[in-house]
């Protein structure tokens, strides 16, 4: 029980309120991530590297793209270029552009530092987003709430014929470019 305190961080008391460690017990820097399953469930979690790196080692992904994403982990981590790496033998995609840092499988997506401004405006419209497919799903009528559903025709009829990674993609893109359109 210890070890696995240890690896997937702690919460301690301050009167009524709960904050956070993002030290783990051994000192070693936790990770900030939030998990985003293909049902649009999401779980918060601050896990260490060597436990990130664990959870990730069915995947097989390359030694850099590991070393990549621990480096980007870090919320003081900035890249100098955009990045949207598909990675088909691990079978997801790495997307790390401005402020938004993820990788996503078929059925889930790791979004690193969810506690940042800008990163939580982006879980907000992919929240929005799965909340408004499942709206359609049961009450069958068509929701005007974004781009998504409006481009619809031939070839998608609605948000629950899209794969969950490319509705991932659209949000993150989408979001990221909204932000350009401010400036």
């Amino acid at each position: 029980m210890k070890k696995i305190c240890m690896k997937m961080g702690a919460s301690l008391p301050y009167g009524n309120k709960i904050i956070p460690v993002d030290v783990s017990a051994t000192g070693e820097p936790l990770l900030s991530l939030l998990e985003v399953r293909q049902n649009g469930e999401s779980e918060l979690k601050k896990i260490t590297r060597e436990a990130f790196i664990d959870s990730l080692g069915e995947c097989r992904l390359p030694l850099r793209d590991l070393r990549m994403l621990v480096k980007t982990a870090d919320p003081s981590h900035r890249s100098r270029f955009p990045a949207l790496l598909p990675r088909p033998s691990s079978k997801c995609y790495i997307f790390e552009i401005e402020h938004i840092k993820l990788i996503c499988f078929s059925d889930r997506c790791l979004i690193f530092n969810p506690e940042e401004n800008a990163t939580e405006k982006f879980i907000s419209e992919l929240s929005e987003q799965f909340k408004a497919g499942e709206t359609e799903l049961r009450n069958g009528t068509n929701l005007d709430c974004s781009m998504r559903m409006l481009y619809l025709d031939s070839y998608i009829s609605n948000v629950r014929d899209q794969d969950f990674e490319h509705i991932i993609l659209e949000s993150a893109l989408e979001n990221v470019v909204h932000k350009f359109r401010r400036h």
